[in-house]
Order: C-alpha cells, then structure tokens, then sequence
C-alpha cells in the first residue's frame, strides 16, 4: 500500500501534495474520534445546572428487582438539599408505579454522587459496600426511602424492556427523566437498551441532551458510586402521642361517658412504638396496635411512643387522660304517697343505689302525662295547691352524676279528700239563736308571691332577706259572753324530710305562748304578730309568737279574743319567714287553721 502512496505521491504537485497531507489529517482525527463514545455528541451539550440521573441498573443477570440501582449525580457547584426530592419510575401523577422520597435532612455535596438501592443487602453481596439508600427497608445501617403516595400509588420495579425514571424536585417537577428501550415520554429520546447485566451510564456525567440515546452509552462493569450524602443531624426530637375517643368527647353529665363505653385510639407524629398502661405511670406497659374500650368506673389512661432514632428518643414522661365511664344505670326506687289535706299529697320511696359514678337525685314525675314534675336530691317531696277530690299518679326515677337515668318506680296513684270547711263553731244554744260569723280577708302580699283567703305563697326565698305576707280576721258574733279565735299549725313549714323551723326570736324567749322580739335579718324561722284594724281583740301588740305546732302536741292558742258580742272586729295578721344560707332547696308548705268559737 505504500509504494501504492508513494507513486500517486511523485506524480503530484505541490498544491497537490498540501491539500493530500490535509485530507489525511482529517481522516486520522475522524478515526480517532470514533473511538471515543459520544465525544462529538457531547461537545455539542451543555452542562446540566440541576441533579441528573447518572447510572442506572435494570437488566439484572439474576432477574429480580432486588438487584437494582440508580446513581444520582450533582453537576453543580452548590450542596443540594435531598429533603423534597423524589425518584420513581411513576411518569404520572397518580399513578400505579413507583414513587420515592429522600428521607429529611439528607444532602449531596456538590460533584457528589449517591446510589438508590432496590435492597441494601444484596447490593453489598454484589459490590462488597453499602448504598446510600434503600426501598426494601432490610439494612437499619442504610436509610430508607420513603414512598411518595401523592404521586403514584405502586413500588419502583424497572422493566427489562423498557421504562422511564424521574428525578422529581420540591414541586414535584421533573428535573431528569431517562427513558430507555420502549419507555415513552414526551421530548425524550429513549436508549435502545443494553445487554443483560451491563448498567446504562450517563458520559459525560454532566450532560443531559434529553437524548438518552446519545447522553448514555452500555457500560459493561456497573460501577455504583457511593459518596454517601452528608447525613442529617442526630434525631434527638421524642415522638409526640395524641389520644381521641369515638364519641369524640363525653356523652353524659359531669365529664363521664355513658351508655356504652368510649374506644380510645393513640396515634404518634413519627415511625415508631406507642404503649399505654390503665396502672400507673411506670406500666406495666402494653404495647398499642388497635384501637380499644375505656374500662367502667374512673381511670386514668397513662402512654407515650419511642421512635426508631438509635438510640431510640422516648417521650418522657409518659402523657396521661382521665376516662370516666359508666354505663350502668341506678336501681329504680319504691314508691308510696299520701294525702295531708284536700289540697297536699306527700311522696315517698325507698333510696336508690349506683355502683360507679354515684347516685345523683330523683325525677319526679306526672304518670299520666309522663312530663318533669320536680328535681329533688331527697327521698320525699310534696305537692300542693291541688285540687279536692282529684286523683294524680306520679312514678320517679333515679339519675346518677354521669346522667344515667334509672327504670321507672311503680306507679303510685293517690286520691285527694273532699275540702273541709275552714270555720269552727262551739257552743250552745241558750235563749236567741247564737250567731258568729267568721271571715277571712286577703291582706297584703309577698313580693313574688300571692295572697288569698285561704293560703299564702312567698314565692321564692333568699337567705337572710326576710318576706312577709298579711291576712285579715273579721268576726261577728251575739254571743254574750264574747269569742276566741285560735291558731295552730299542723307542723313547721317542711319540704319532705327538711323543715323551716318556727322562730325563736332575736333573743330566743319566743314560744306560741311568748312573743318577742324580731328584728335581725339573720334571726330566721316562721311566726306572726296581730294587730287591730278595728276594736282592740288582738292577743298581743308587740313582737311575734309561734304558731301552736300540733304535731309537737302544742296547745292551739288565741290569735284575737273578745268578753262581749262584737260586730266586724278585724285582725290583721302578719306572718314572717326567713331562712339562712344554709336551708336546703325544696318547696316548704304547711296549714294553718284558724277555729272562732263563741261564748254563749
């Protein structure tokens, strides 16, 4: 070939033989420059100024997946924050293949490169060292990838023929994609493939083209290069523990569940393990996997969580809740009831009893119409201003403090009297017919309250704010040896087992026979003071007195009082109530009957 040259050389002019040596030249430089791969192509790209996929192992000698690798590389000159960062082989949102997030805190140093390892294990049994990250969560010495469910659904498995890879960034733009064999993905060109075993690696490393079919090239020796990223700092943060009911708060009175018990679920702010303990703060501990029922009664509900940092940060102390439950309800009472005049029933029953929360009161109830009578802490109450003659049915029910009403009482059905009249006369018939009438007039009434000829309401009481209410006595009568009229209570003014008592006076000397002074807004009781509208038959004219109480066995005693016949003598008579702050709720009743007798 030589002497070939040489003899076209001699035969040649000087121009010629210039231009011969030119074209040569350009022959070498173009063979030479085919053996470098993709020298021309990437003389032709520019730098790429954000993180590229720089290797990538998918045709695996063994076939599995386990093998897999992706090497990510930064170009720039910058340390690039991994924290919002994400690799998959998801090319859309919300769809069925894989998408992974970098764990927080972790960065690439600028020209670094980090590898993402499909199994930590068997990339060391394939290159003898770690890689800097894993999906399959088989090696605590390498960090986990976190899957990106906001963006596809699936696991990162790349397909032997063909798939795409993206780097995704903090919004979740695509930054890199590498397409090879038959992925398809808008504006890149995919590589057509490499042999089994071989990686497809990016060269130069800084180049993206969007062409993979030029950007990469089959490297046969898959070279992972793991300069791991600076690791994030210590996690010295414990877990937080919150706690939730279903219902979500209480049901019943006073802070307690009721009817059926709470379920109670813990959940924490971080991968990690909740316990909780019903004994104490120390446990024993029970380790939390689902949610469970609040036990009956008053419980104190004591957890906390630990996370997976090694050495692990424990939330101390433990957070503890208070759980009140109760789903039991009172025993129901035993009623009884009977009549005290044509206007009064008294109801009694028998206590009932709570086992958890503790018994709270009673609810009286109308049998007939089922409605709220009355609220009493009690085991009695009356009922008054009723009508003569009448029926009423009551039933009551026991309530505890957590709001659990108890089953009705028996039903107690009770018939007031016929009214008797409100006037006595004694005596006998001795010459001209005896005559004494006896009247009585509705006089002044309390603030609140009411007045009529026969009963009195001082509305609602207040402690150490006495009230006063007044009727008048009118008597007629020819009886030539005058009249006396007497009062007496039947008993003090009561509201089932408590009483007002009958007062005893600023200086405690006033009896039903005694009348004294009252005038202190802290001497409390019930009493009366007469005095004359017209004649002079008042009993006393100064302080109060007592009414004479039957049911001590007292002696009734005169209210206004006459030794000749009289026409419209009048009395007006004052009565007097106050209570102190200690006097318990109830409606207080009592009766009081006025007998004029005359003196024939």
């Amino acid at each position: 070939m030589f002497s070939v040259i040489y003899a076209i050389w001699r035969g040649r002019t000087v121009v010629e033989k210039v231009l011969a040596i030119f074209l040569f030249v350009a022959m070498l430089m173009a063979a030479y420059s085919k053996s470098l791969p993709y020298a021309a192509d990437a003389a032709e790209g520019a730098s790429a100024n954000h993180l590229v996929v720089s290797e990538v192992f998918y045709d695996t000698p063994s076939g599995t997946s386990s093998d897999e690798w992706i090497e990510i590389y930064n170009p720039t000159s910058s340390v690039v924050d991994l924290s919002q960062y994400k690799i998959g082989d998801e090319e859309t949102a919300s769809g069925g293949e894989g998408m992974y997030q970098f764990p927080a805190g972790v960065q690439i140093m600028a020209g670094g490169k980090i590898v993402v390892a499909n199994d930590a294990t068997t990339f060391f049994t394939l290159y003898g060292k770690q890689p800097d990250f894993e999906l399959s969560e088989n090696d605590a010495e390498v960090a986990n990838m976190v899957k990106y469910s906001a963006w596809a659904t699936g696991s990162l498995f790349l397909s032997n023929t063909g798939d795409e890879i993206l780097l995704l960034d903090q919004n979740d733009t695509p930054v890199d994609v590498v397409v090879y064999e038959s992925g398809v993905y808008a504006g890149v060109v995919p590589h057509p493939g490499v042999v089994n075993g071989h990686s497809l690696e990016r060269s130069p490393a800084e180049i993206d083209t969007d062409d993979c079919s030029v950007d990469f090239y089959d490297q046969p020796q898959p070279n992972p290069e793991t300069e791991s990223p600076v690791p994030p700092p210590p996690d010295t943060t414990p877990p937080s523990t919150s706690l939730t009911t279903t219902p979500s708060s209480p049901n019943g009175s006073n802070d307690w569940f009721k009817t059926t018990p709470p379920s109670v679920a813990l959940s924490r702010n971080e991968q990690g393990t909740t316990y909780y303990s019903w004994i104490s703060s120390t446990g024993p501990w029970t380790t939390y996997s689902t949610p469970f029922n609040s036990p009956e009664g008053e419980n104190t509900l004591y957890y906390y969580s630990q996370d997976l940092a090694s050495p692990p940060n424990l939330e101390d102390p433990p957070k503890l809740t208070l759980i009140k439950v109760d789903t039991v309800a009172p025993s129901s009472p035993i009623l009884s009831g009977s009549t005290v005049s044509s206007s009064q029933i008294d109801l009694s029953w028998t206590a009932a009893t709570d086992a958890t929360s503790s018994l709270a009161g009673y609810n009286i109830y109308n049998a007939a119409t089922d409605s709220l009578l009355d609220t009493t802490t009690s085991t009695s109450c009356s009922f008054t201003t009723l009508a003569p003659n009448t029926t009423y049915s009551y039933y009551v029910k026991a309530f505890d403090i957590a709001g659990n009403l108890s089953n009705p009482s028996n039903t107690a059905s009770i018939t007031t009297p016929p009214a008797n009249g409100s006037v006595t006369v004694r005596g006998q018939v001795a010459g001209a017919p005896p005559e004494i009438t006896f009247s009585i007039i509705p006089g002044i009434a309390p603030d609140g309250g009411g007045v009529t000829g026969s009963s009195i309401d001082f509305g609602t009481l207040e402690a150490n704010a006495p009230k006063t209410a007044s009727q008048r006595l009118s008597v007629s009568t020819n009886a030539a040896g005058g009249y006396t009229v007497t009062g007496q209570e039947d008993h003090p003014l009561r509201s089932g087992a408590n009483t007002i008592p009958d007062v005893i006076g600023d200086d405690s000397t006033i009896t039903e026979e005694v009348a004294g002074p009252w005038t202190l807004a802290n001497t409390y009781g019930f009493g009366y003071a007469p005095a004359n509208v017209s004649g002079s038959d008042a009993t006393f004219a100064t302080g109060h007195k007592q009414f004479a109480n039957k049911s001590a066995t007292e002696q009734e005693q005169a209210v206004m009082t006459n030794t000749g016949s009289v026409t419209s003598s009048q009395v007006d008579v004052t009565y007097k109530l106050n209570i102190g702050p200690t006097q318990p709720a109830g409606t207080y009743q009592n009766t009081v009957t006025y007998i004029a007798t005359g003196n024939f």
